[in-house]
């Protein structure tokens, strides 16, 4: 008789939770099979969550060296060195000497690896405890998925157990070893709260979702939004939701100050200056971002496309039945008024709960699609995202078999589901396997080359910054700028790093450690010495990095300065007065440098190029200008004749940015002369033809004269119109 009533306590519970008006039937409540397996399902998720644990744990082990567990994403490598940095007393540096930077996309994530650091996971100890939290978030989240399905499908809440219980796909991004399963734990903890009516637990929850991912940022804006909602109805619920919902915009205005603090910038820096609407024009942008929208519905919604994604669901039925299940759900909203948000979490409120959650998925979507970052990494951005399509899958099966009013037809539904997540489990142990190894081969190669390599002596990388964690002290610059700030120059091509190197030798490294892929375009660059060692056991779709000697002889102080002896010659007696070398961020930022095109939604990228110049050979960056380039420099005598230096070539390669496209390696080549016209503080002057001696493998510089009647204003504002490459100017007077 005490377990009866124990159970019936615990029927009335959520009876009164729900707000719904069905009658407690005393009857046996675990006589049913249905019942019993509810009642097991949590051991059941807890057991075998720990079986796909121990699978993928034991493959990454097997992968890895001295007993500890490979990683199978080299940006895991960025949050242990972050981490590390830390735990040791410099928060947010990357490599020694640097500023601070948010390459991480996290704070929260980072800082939960530092406590393990600081408690004593180091070295490879660390991606032990990286597997161990993503482990207990990948366990703790099952349960929280089960408590969802409960609430929002009861009916089919074991089948949408079973599903992601068995998914394949969810269980390689969970066991990735990135930032993405905490977020996942937290946001349904989040959804868990808010349809169970725990308003304090879901304050606490989208403030640390906030923290651990920009996403949680999505979720907390669109909570407010809700609850204005709330509000608006008078809901005795609004008082609940508020409260939540001013906890996560809380997080997200700690997250932009910090990270404005930290770097100057309100965005993380691994994420600004990317996106398609970066990249391209609006409408450009716009167009390949509603392109992968569209091919994300189809590949990841309804399994039609190639693999991987073909193996995350079972294709066109599991979309299809998806379909369904949110067609029935809606189906039960109540009016939303009066009652319908009265406490405890009612219906209705529940469905709007569920709608809140289905727009912050939607806008996920959205948000993946406008990033350029869809398929990255298995989708892993999009894992907290999928679950819930599963279990609209599932209510779907419930609604195919109500109108078959057949329990049979919910059975063979089911049995295919399931059968299709056993089927493909395999492939994604596989894939995770791959990864370990294409991973491990890294990190095996960069341990090496440390032990290899003079200590202390700086590295330079285009990518793959993570590697830093296994290099101890040694300084690492990453030329992207994402990792190492100093070279944040054009958020769109890293080519202006270039510059930087040439300007701020300090900056500069002993050897490169680059991809095999990468090696052609850094050898044009003429910064690259004699091979050190190359990496034989990456697979060839992996990092396969090479270390190479650097060389800076192209990159001489006077090269800073024109060096055509017939361009020196032209300026001797007179004084230079300002300079702007084009690709280079503090002089472009200084003088207000910026190119226009004659055709409409085209943009040149920089490009850089190591050429013969004078009596020997520099690495020089410039811009293509189909149009004009203008800016404004120094002026100081007024009424006096300026006489400008154009650092120039006559071919050129770089990439072209069309309205929708982006196109490496175009090819330019002008003709000598080049016919230009100056405009000087809006005024034109007569049309220039400015001759141009070069070979296709030099530079040239070029003397343009602007008369002192034109020079009367200090800046002075100058346009250069017609086709030119614009590698540097220097003004003397």
């Amino acid at each position: 008789m005490p377990g009866r009533i124990r159970v019936l306590a615990r029927s009335r519970k959520g009876l009164l939770m729900s707000g719904e008006n069905t009658p407690v039937v005393p009857a046996p409540f675990l006589s049913t099979p249905r019942a019993r397996w509810a009642h097991r399902m949590p051991a059941i998720l807890f057991f075998g969550g720990l079986l796909v644990v121990f699978c993928y744990y034991a493959t990454a082990v097997a992968r890895g060296t001295g007993g500890h567990p490979a990683l199978a994403q080299p940006d895991s490598l960025i949050y242990m060195q972050y981490a590390r940095s830390m735990a040791e007393g410099h928060a947010y540096v990357f490599s020694p000497g640097d500023a601070p930077s948010t390459g991480s996309t996290s704070h929260l994530y980072p800082f939960v690896l530092a406590v393990f650091f600081w408690l004593g996971a180091r070295g490879d100890g660390l991606i032990d405890a990286i597997f161990l939290l993503n482990a207990g978030c990948f366990l703790v989240w099952l349960q929280l998925f089960w408590h969802v399905a409960r609430r929002v499908a009861p009916a089919q809440a074991l089948l949408a157990a079973g599903l992601v219980l068995l998914n394949g796909h969810l269980a390689l991004a969970a066991m990735g070893q990135t930032d993405v399963t905490l977020f996942l734990a937290l946001s349904w903890g989040l959804l868990a709260a808010l349809l169970y009516g725990r308003f304090r637990w879901a304050a606490v929850l989208i403030f640390l979702c906030a923290l651990a991912r920009p996403e949680g940022m999505v979720l907390a804006t669109m909570l407010m939004g809700l609850a204005a909602v709330f509000a608006w109805r008078r809901s005795p619920l609004a008082r609940g939701f508020l409260g939540a919902a001013g906890a996560g915009v809380l997080g997200t205005i700690a997250v932009l100050v910090l990270n404005r603090l930290l770097t100057g910038m309100w965005q993380f820096q691994s994420i600004s200056g990317k996106g398609y609407l970066n990249v391209f024009p609006l409408l450009g942008g716009l167009g390949c971002a509603a392109r992968d929208f569209l091919t994300m519905l189809r590949e990841l919604l309804f399994n039609v496309g190639a693999e991987p994604r073909s193996n995350y669901f079972a294709p066109v039925v599991g979309g299809s039945l998806a379909v369904l299940g949110l067609a029935r759900l809606l189906r039960n909203l109540t009016p939303l008024r009066g009652a319908a948000f009265a406490p405890p979490v009612s219906r209705a409120a529940r469905v709007a709960v569920l709608l809140w959650w289905l727009g912050c998925c939607l806008a996920a979507l959205g948000l993946v699609a406008m990033s350029e970052f869809q398929g990255l990494g298995n989708d892993r951005y999009l894992i907290w995202v999928l679950p819930t399509w599963y279990l609209l899958s599932a209510a779907g099966v419930g609604q195919v078999a109500q109108w078959a009013s057949r329990r049979q037809v919910a059975m063979v539904l089911g049995v295919a589901l399931l059968g299709m997540e056993v089927a493909t489990a395999p492939f994604f142990l596989a894939r995770f396997a791959a990864q370990n190894m294409a991973t491990q081969a890294m990190v095996t190669f960069t341990r090496d080359i440390h032990a290899t390599l003079p200590a202390g002596a700086p590295l330079g990388m285009l990518e793959g910054g993570g590697v830093r964690y296994y290099l101890g002290n040694r300084p690492v610059r990453q030329l992207s700028g994402i990792l190492s700030p100093a070279f944040r120059c054009n958020p769109h091509d890293m080519m202006s790093a270039f510059e930087t190197l040439r300007h701020e030798p300090a900056l500069r490294f002993n050897a490169w450690l680059i991809q095999a892929s990468r090696r052609g375009w850094c050898e044009e660059t003429g910064l690259l010495g004699d091979c050190i060692a190359t990496d034989t056991d990456t697979p060839p779709d992996g990092y396969g990095f090479g270390v190479y000697e650097a060389n800076w002889e192209a990159m001489s102080v006077a090269s800073l300065l024109p060096l055509d002896p017939v361009a020196t010659n032209a300026v001797v007696g007179l004084r230079r007065v300002d300079q702007l070398d084009v690709g280079y961020a503090p002089d472009e930022r200084r003088c207000g440098y910026r190119t226009g095109q004659r055709l409409v939604d085209v943009c040149y990228l920089p490009f850089v190029a190591c050429r013969k110049l004078g009596t020997g050979k520099i690495t020089e960056v410039g811009r293509v200008v189909i149009g004009w380039d203008e800016f404004r420099v120094a002026a100081p005598g007024r009424l006096q004749s300026m006489r400008v230096v154009l650092r120039t070539a006559l071919d050129a390669s770089c990439t072209t940015v069309h309205s929708n496209m982006r196109q490496a390696g175009e090819e330019f080549h002008l003709r000598s002369p080049l016919r230009l016209r100056l405009l000087i503080n809006g005024e034109p002057l007569p049309e220039m033809s400015i001759p141009v001696t070069c070979t296709n493998d030099a530079f040239a510089e070029c003397v343009l004269d602007i008369p002192a009647s034109a020079v009367t204003t200090d800046p002075l504002e100058v346009v250069i119109a017609g086709d030119h490459i614009a590698c540097g100017y220097w003004f003397y007077q």
